[in-house]
């Protein structure tokens, strides 16, 4: 087996494809991406694969309870041995308690790394074989490799929305803008807000006082923990000051070098991760579209990208000094939810 390296053999095109016809066409989450790859990489993979499961079946490697993917196997097999072991246990006046299971982007969340590893331990592979494999998996994901988000994904369409319908249609203050933003530019986002969203986990990047935005954070954990503190203080006698705080335009705001040096010098970014993300945040511009009529195009150079993925994620790293400033004040406890800040102080003589 010869080294696959060569970029075609590994970049493939993204087709949006709506997963029913009565979805809306609008949202991204209407459609399946269906991945297309050159042709002469899947001759090479098809001579691969078939030498691959030789191996298997002649070395009996297969988990024997798996049908998925394999000759002679198809969900009938599944079904059938299933149901085979329920019928059986039923006859001998047992129970059964069945328990269905579905990962979640299964195939879209293997780690490289381990799966290598599987290969190499479980299946036996080694030398230039091993090395193929290890080849194959890389060089994918082109835009990131480059450190380049590409410019035709960056420009948003801004669909004013009356946010009541007693409101007077003639003020523009009586709409929230929502932008749109290509579909493709979404799907890339989100692999790179899940590889980004891990090290913020891994490393404790994160402000522990900050829920929005986060796994297992919400409205809730905020009131809850600002409400258990101005409690425990009434409780003994304490009185508290609580002032709340909400950023006008918080996300329309945010200075793009500011967001990139917090990026580098607060988690941690650096060589193509951080350009990439500087080409991400560059060149971007908005149009807005009123019924059938669309605005030219004007440039975009402040603020988290509205309507992407990333761009909450993004805020909260804008904010990481806070977190530093607000503790630098003695007595002063706060909690965040997004831009929202709450900031409180308690005592027993207060002026």
């Amino acid at each position: 087996l010869h080294k696959c390296s060569i970029w075609w053999c590994c970049n493939a095109v993204i087709h949006p494809l709506l997963k029913k016809t009565s979805l809306d066409p609008s949202l991204h989450s209407s459609f399946r991406p269906i991945s297309k790859l050159p042709f002469i990489s899947k001759i090479l993979e098809k001579v691969v694969a078939k030498q691959l499961t030789a191996a298997l079946d002649e070395h009996n490697i297969y988990d024997s309870f798996q049908s998925g993917f394999r000759r002679a196997h198809s969900t009938e097999t599944a079904l059938l041995r299933v149901s085979n072991d329920l019928l059986t246990h039923s006859d001998a006046g047992d129970c059964s308690v069945l328990v269905l299971l579905d990962l979640t982007a299964a195939f879209d969340t293997v780690d490289h790394h381990l799966l290598l590893e599987r290969l190499r331990d479980w299946v036996g592979l080694s030398g230039s074989a091993l090395e193929w494999f290890s080849s194959y998996l890389s060089e994918r994901s082109f835009s990131v490799a480059v450190s380049k988000f590409r410019s035709s994904t960056t420009s948003a369409v801004i669909h004013p929305l009356l946010k009541k319908p007693s409101l007077d249609p003639s003020l523009h203050s009586s709409f929230r803008p929502i932008s749109k933003l290509p579909f493709i530019s979404k799907i890339l986002e989100k692999v790179v807000a899940k590889q980004l969203t891990a090290a913020l986990d891994e490393h404790n990047i994160y402000d522990s006082f900050q829920s929005g935005f986060r796994r297992a954070h919400s409205t809730e954990t905020a009131l809850l923990r600002v409400s258990n503190d101005l409690l425990t203080h009434s409780d003994a006698g304490d009185c508290s000051v609580l002032v709340l705080l909400d950023l006008t335009a918080a996300f329309d705001t945010v200075d793009h070098h500011l967001l990139l040096e917090r990026l580098r010098d607060w988690v941690g970014l650096s060589g193509s991760a951080l350009e990439w993300f500087s080409s991400y945040l560059s060149e971007r511009s908005f149009s807005v579209a009123v019924s059938k009529f669309r605005s030219s195009t004007t440039s975009l150079t402040h603020g988290v990208p509205q309507g992407s993925v990333l761009g909450p994620l993004l805020f909260l790293l804008y904010l990481l000094p806070l977190q530093h400033i607000l503790s630098s004040f003695k007595g002063i406890s706060y909690h965040l939810y997004a831009d929202d800040i709450q900031l409180y102080i308690s005592g027993t003589l207060l002026s």
